[in-house]
């Protein structure tokens, strides 16, 4: 397998991997975390469970009632349905790029994160060529074209806006709903939207091997992660 022999093997960790490890280490038995966008299965809540028994995952694709894993709640980033100050640790994964308003996502998040706790995010870079892609075919379309080169089902391909995807554009709103940005990093990614086309892989790993060696080229990587706190 390409990703396993380009990427695994060289000691490359999913940035999926590198968030949850940054934020298990941040729970305790007594900390709260609130997962926004959670999916329908809320599949992070094992691991949250490891650690603390007080996991909510938020999405607004979870069905009433539903607590097969972790409390599960369905609702909207941009109306949280909780009292101010309620969690320790706030966590949200590929969300960002999907936000229309993501000034009132941040300022409900920001609202319900205890003074001393932490946020973490990681979405697309919106300078990462697959976003630039992304951003230019209609979103109707984006259903067939993921179904295609990764097999997903259509039905977990949702809009995208890349509204709040940039360094720049992350600094911005966080000044304005009273966070301050901890880490900002630009991580890399295996092209596996490619994986289609061992040649395209091949291209698309190369292209990320130029960018990832120097510093310079950091804002063109695929991923943007981001730890906010209270400002």
């Amino acid at each position: 397998m390409l990703e396993k022999r380009l990427y695994h093997d060289r000691g490359w960790i999913h940035p999926y991997a590198q968030l949850r490890r940054q934020v298990v280490d941040r729970l305790n038995a007594s900390a709260r975390i609130l997962e926004i966008g959670c999916g329908r299965d809320f599949a992070e809540a094992k691991q949250y469970l490891t650690k603390t028994p007080h996991a909510i995952g938020l999405d607004p694709a979870i069905a009433a009632g539903d607590r097969r894993q972790g409390a599960r709640v369905r609702g909207f980033g941009d109306r949280l349905p909780f009292a101010d100050a309620s969690f320790d640790v706030i966590v949200c994964r590929s969300v960002i790029e999907h936000l229309m308003d993501p000034l009132a996502f941040f300022a409900e998040s920001a609202r319900v994160l205890k003074q001393g706790g932490a946020m973490f995010c990681l979405t697309p870079n919106r300078w990462d060529y697959a976003s630039i892609v992304a951003g230019m075919v209609p979103n109707r379309w984006h259903g067939r074209i993921v179904r295609f080169a990764e097999g997903r089902d259509e039905a977990d391909t949702f809009p995208t806006y890349y509204r709040a995807n940039s360094e720049r554009a992350l600094r911005r709103i966080a000044k304005m709903t009273g966070l301050a940005i901890r880490q900002l990093e630009h991580l890399n990614h295996s092209p596996s939207y490619l994986t289609f086309s061992p040649l395209l892989y091949r291209v698309g790993a190369a292209y990320d091997r130029a960018i990832s060696a120097t510093p310079k080229l950091a804002s063109l990587r695929a991923w943007l992660f981001a730890e906010f706190g209270k400002a």
